[in-house]
């Protein structure tokens, strides 16, 4: 049985099960929930309910996310403009350095129809390197790469992501180096070989954005987000189900 979802506005049901239930949860970001913004609807922090206290944050009003009420199932969703929008995730970087750190990340989200060529969801950097682990959609593929301390580079490309529409993207990379990316229940990238020996250290994360430093700015994507899950772990078959009946109980119109 799928589990029920934790809803957080009026009128939806209440839960007896959410992400942090399964052990390694180091982000829960939710668009309904722990949002600080301005009067214009600019989001400066994008509170962690995982209790690890990883907000995702933003300090410049010019490329902060926009929060827009009632677009996915009645919930609000918070927007990314693809110029120069991203939102920094200091917190969990630590969480996930390491040689092969294996981990498992859900994002719900939307790919605008126009977005630029070379743009991630999601990506990890420290201050020597550009981008040493992000992936995302690129024009005619989805892609994702990892660049370890000593400057080794390996890439995995796959099936395009489909754009306009909400789906459930999930990407795991496990111990042994490699990395496998869904769209729903469709699989883009199939066991993509980034074992690179040696220790990959991030400084912070970001989102929409995946080397942002006094070198490397590769912009903004073009997206709306309504929840993204972060685990140190590559979650099991089981654990995996239970994530995705949690997000597609709770937004029963994500397309499959």
């Amino acid at each position: 049985m799928s589990p029920l979802p934790l809803f957080g506005r009026t009128g939806h049901p209440t839960a007896v099960w959410n992400p942090t239930n399964i052990s390694g949860c180091v982000l829960w970001l939710r668009s309904d929930l722990g949002i600080t913004m301005d009067g214009s609807n600019r989001v400066g922090t994008w509170a962690d309910q995982s209790e690890n206290e990883n907000n995702a944050t933003q300090d410049t009003d010019a490329i902060k996310f926009l929060w827009i009420d009632d677009q996915l199932d009645g919930y609000p969703i918070l927007r990314s403009d693809g110029v120069d929008d991203s939102m920094f995730i200091g917190g969990i970087a630590s969480a996930l350095s390491g040689e092969n750190k294996p981990f498992t990340i859900y994002i719900v989200g939307k790919i605008a129809s126009d977005v630029g060529a070379d743009c991630s969801w999601f990506g990890m950097q420290n201050t020597g390197s550009a981008g040493p682990l992000h992936w995302g959609p690129r024009l005619v593929d989805s892609y994702c790469a990892r660049r370890t301390d000593a400057g080794s580079f390996l890439s995995a490309t796959g099936t395009a992501m489909t754009k306009g529409s909400w789906k459930i993207f999930r990407v795991q990379f496990g111990s042994d180096g490699l990395i496998n990316l869904w769209e729903n229940a469709t699989q883009l990238i199939t066991n993509g070989n980034l074992n690179s020996a040696g220790t990959v250290t991030f400084d912070i994360a970001l989102l929409c954005n995946y080397g942002q430093n006094v070198s490397y700015d590769y912009g903004s994507m073009k997206a709306d987000f309504a929840s993204v899950i972060i685990y140190d772990s590559a979650l099991s078959v089981a654990d995996d189900s239970l994530v995705k009946g949690y997000l597609q109980n709770k937004y029963p119109s994500l397309t499959t």
